[in-house]
């Protein structure tokens, strides 16, 4: 698990909070100033379905959820959906099986 662990330090950490940043549900991100650590709390319950296996339907549940019930904000399918097959794509391309 070491160098799993150095790649999600190094690199897997960085990546998938600028994925989260580019999906931006809220809108902010691009917004002057705006903490670049926004959606941070996404961090680990996304890293941990993907280590699990998660499939895009699993994420884009999950994202549709986190959207509701995190940000009070209604999910777009299609926002939801386009990010999973993102981050199941990212994932397979990262190389770690472990982010």
């Amino acid at each position: 698990m070491g160098g799993n662990d150095r790649w999600w330090r190094e690199e897997g950490e960085r990546e998938l909070r600028e994925l989260l940043l580019r999906w931006d549900p809220i809108g902010v991100s691009h917004e002057p100033g705006w903490p670049s650590d926004e959606y941070d709390a996404f961090l680990e319950p996304v890293a941990d379905r993907l280590r699990a296996g998660a499939t895009e339907e699993d994420l884009s549940a999950f994202l549709a959820d986190a959207v509701r019930e995190h940000l009070a904000l209604e999910p777009d399918a299609e926002r939801e959906g386009a990010l999973a097959r993102e981050l199941v794509g990212w994932y397979a391309r990262s190389g770690s099986p472990d982010p």
